[in-house]
């Protein structure tokens, strides 16, 4: 399970140390960190359903994946991957690894759209 809503709290706890007359942009640097707090409790929320429910089903691949499941899989990936890359730029960490794997999925997800919109009639049958 993600541990972000502790290490959110955590940088709120530090950074409501500082002042406002330090810092003009704080009481919106505050509302937009509180904000992605909720967001990522709701997120970790749905992560979690979701895990469940793959858990419980489980994926048969033995016949391919269809470009569906591709495209779930590859958008799921990028929403983590851009939390982690948030998370790591908040604790001033390296972050280029991360930022290689969102673009990744991001052109693949882009590149997944043209053979959509081919299959489209097949896909709302």
């Amino acid at each position: 399970s993600f541990k972000l809503n502790t290490l959110y709290t955590t940088k709120l706890s530090n950074l409501s140390k500082m002042t406002v007359d330090n810092i003009p942009d704080l009481p919106e640097f505050y509302t937009c960190l509180e904000t992605l707090s909720q967001h990522t409790k709701e997120f970790e929320g749905v992560v979690s359903k979701v895990k469940e429910l793959y858990d419980s089903e489980g994926c048969d691949t033995g016949a391919g994946i269809s470009l569906l499941e591709l495209k779930n899989h590859t958008v799921l990936q990028y929403l983590i991957n851009l939390l982690t890359l948030m998370l790591r730029k908040v604790e001033g960490k390296d972050i280029e690894d991360v930022r290689w794997d969102t673009i990744v999925n991001r052109v693949t997800v882009e590149r997944i759209r043209p053979l959509e919109a081919k299959l489209q009639y097949q896909i709302e049958k």
